[in-house]
């Protein structure tokens, strides 16, 4: 049975959530940081052929016209993946890999349930700047957990093959080196260089969400007219994508002023909106 409680609102538009969760927008052309954990914070990876059976299915799902994998690390119990989006179905391309890896994990193990911890996380960047952090940060994920003393150390990541500028058959790396230097030579040094400088937080707590992009994926998804959730039409289908799109702005970063001016809505409930799924996402 589905329970109901109640959500945010902005500008009179009441947001419903309920225990089943709609699938995410992601839009293409955008980069994202993909995390999933083991259930439990278990190790995931317990022999040594899944790590490579994992990423050959991975890089089967993947791969163009559906996305680029830019870059990915992989530790025992969790992993952290860099993707270039290209098509909506994404989400269901991560999942099928996801799936696929934990039958398979079961069945080697003689076990049942869940081998990862409730659904992916996805976290959008906003900008080169920020998915050079990113790429920094799941580069040195290893170093952080304490399994190495140098990123170059740890075989399951994409590090070396950005760090030489010679391709491992998993990550696609042109995209990622670009953003250093658009001669591969020169790129390939300063991402080097880039690596040995301090970090800064991967993901930004105020960055803006691309709410044009958002809305026009939504209304795709929906089967509606182009420009609807922007229109005063109260109809059932149109209510229901709207309230869609408000959740996927705020979860991709948007500020609840900003979605309401967005939509042509009173901006005075932007700031319960913003109170209301911060007290959601803390319970």
């Amino acid at each position: 049975m589905l329970r109901f409680f109640k959500g945010n609102q902005i500008g009179g538009i009441s947001v419903l959530h309920v225990m089943a969760r709609p699938p995410r927008i992601f839009v293409p052309g955008s980069v994202m940081h993909v995390i999933s954990r083991g259930n439990r914070r278990q190790t995931v990876f317990e022999a040594e052929d899944e790590w490579g059976k994992f990423m050959e299915k991975l890089k089967e799902e993947l791969s163009l016209p559906v996305a680029d994998l830019l870059a990915y690390c992989l530790i025992p119990n969790h992993f952290h993946l860099l993707i270039r989006i290209f098509e909506e179905s994404i989400s269901r391309a991560i999942q099928a890999s996801l799936t696929s890896f934990a039958m398979r994990s079961n069945k080697a193990h003689d076990r049942v349930g869940h081998v990862f911890q409730g659904r992916f996380k996805a976290f959008p960047c906003h900008s080169d700047a920020h998915v050079q952090e990113v790429l920094r940060y799941i580069h040195r994920n290893p170093v952080r957990h304490g399994l190495v003393e140098k990123p170059s150390d740890w075989k399951w990541s994409s590090h070396n093959a950005y760090a030489t500028g010679v391709p491992d058959g998993f990550a696609e790396m042109d995209f990622g080196l670009s953003l250093f230097d658009l001669d591969r030579a020169a790129a390939v040094l300063a991402y080097n260089r880039f690596m040995e400088e301090p970090e800064r937080a991967p993901e930004p707590q105020s960055a803006s969400a691309d709410l044009e992009a958002i809305i026009a994926s939504v209304e795709r998804a929906e089967g509606l007219p182009a420009g609807i959730l922007r229109s005063r039409d109260r109809s059932g289908p149109a209510v229901k994508a709207r309230a869609r799109f408000i959740q996927e702005a705020l979860r991709q970063g948007a500020k609840g002023i900003d979605v309401a001016s967005f939509l042509r809505r009173d901006r005075s409930c932007a700031s319960r909106a913003r109170e209301k799924r911060a007290k959601q996402e803390s319970t």
